[in-house]
C-alpha cells in the first residue's frame, strides 16, 4: 500500500470516528496529519515505555520488601 492510500484510509477512518473534525481534516495539510500521527504514535510509545520502567521498579521494591523481611 502506497503513502497516500495509507495516508487516505487513516483519514478516512479518523473523519468516520471523529465527525465533527472533519471541516479540520479537509483544510489541513496532509504533513500536519502525518506529524499528528507520528506524534500519537511517539506518545504511545513514551506511554508504553513509562510503563516499562514502572514494572521495572515496582518489582525493584517489591525484591527490597523480600530482602528486608528475610
Amino acid at each position: 500500500m502506497s503513502l497516500s492510500a495509507a495516508l487516505s484510509r487513516a483519514v478516512a477512518l479518523f473523519k468516520k470516528k471523529l465527525p465533527q473534525q472533519q471541516s479540520y481534516l479537509t483544510v489541513c495539510p496532509r504533513d500536519t496529519i502525518i506529524v499528528r500521527l507520528e506524534a500519537a504514535k511517539c506518545d504511545r510509545d513514551a506511554k508504553l515505555i513509562q510503563l516499562a520502567f514502572d514494572e521495572r521498579a515496582q518489582g525493584r521494591r517489591i525484591r527490597e520488601l523480600e530482602q528486608q523481611q528475610l
